[in-house]
C-alpha cells in the first residue's frame, strides 16, 4: 500500500493596512525646482518651487532624497514593496506590531542621509574583524571625525557602502538612524 505524499501545509495571513501616510495626513507633492540662494559659513539657504496637488490645502512638507531611500533598501537587498514588521520592548519612532512597506520606513521614519555620529562608527568598527577597516574607521572617530564625517556629511549609510567587510544587521542599522525631524518652510505663493 503506497502512502500519498502529504502536501506541506502552510498558512497565510492577508492584510491591508491603512497606508501610514493616510494616517498621518500626508500627502506626496513635487519638487518642481531648486536654486541655491545663498551660501554663509558652511550653511546655505535654497529656493525650492513645490508642487502640490490641486486640492491640497498649502502647508510645510518636504522629501527625502529617493536615490538615498533606494540605496539602502539596496543594501539590505530590499524591495520596495516588501513589508516590515518592527518589534521593540522600548520606546521607537517606528510603529511597532504593524507591516510597513520597506520605502515607508526608510522614506517616512528615518534619515538616511544624516552624518554618522562617533557612536555609530564605533558600532561599525565592532562589526569587522578586518584590521584596515578598522584602522580606517578608528581614524574616522578620532579626531578628523568633525572634518571628514560631520563637515563632509558622511551617513552611516555612506561608511557601509564604502567599508564592505562591516557587517551590520538592519535592525542596528535602524537603530543608528535619527528619525524624521519636522522641517518648517516659509512659503510663499506665486500666481
Amino acid at each position: 500500500m503506497s502512502e500519498s505524499p502529504q502536501r506541506p501545509c502552510i498558512g497565510i495571513n492577508v492584510s491591508c493596512p491603512e497606508p501610514l501616510a493616510v494616517r498621518h495626513k500626508l500627502h506626496e507633492a513635487r519638487v518642481a525646482e531648486v536654486g541655491l540662494l545663498s551660501r554663509f559659513d558652511g550653511t546655505t539657504k535654497r529656493h525650492m518651487e513645490i508642487r502640490l496637488p490641486s486640492n491640497m490645502l498649502y502647508s510645510a512638507r518636504d522629501c527625502l532624497s529617493e536615490k538615498n531611500v533606494l540605496r539602502a533598501m539596496k543594501y539590505f537587498n530590499i524591495s520596495r514593496d516588501s513589508a516590515l514588521t518592527v518589534f521593540s520592548t522600548s520606546s521607537t519612532a517606528f510603529p511597532t506590531g504593524t507591516p510597513i512597506s520597506a520605502a515607508e520606513v526608510f522614506g517616512a521614519y528615518i534619515e538616511p542621509a544624516q552624518p554618522a555620529t562617533s557612536r555609530d562608527i564605533q558600532a561599525l568598527l565592532d562589526a569587522t574583524r578586518d584590521e584596515k577597516t578598522r584602522e580606517l574607521l578608528a581614524h574616522l572617530a578620532g579626531e578628523t571625525f568633525s572634518k571628514e564625517v560631520v563637515a563632509k556629511r558622511i551617513s552611516v549609510l555612506d561608511l557601509r557602502e564604502r567599508f564592505l567587510s562591516v557587517r551590520v544587521s538592519l535592525d542596528d542599522f535602524l537603530k543608528m538612524q535619527l528619525p524624521m525631524q519636522i522641517r518648517q518652510y516659509c512659503i510663499s505663493l506665486i500666481d
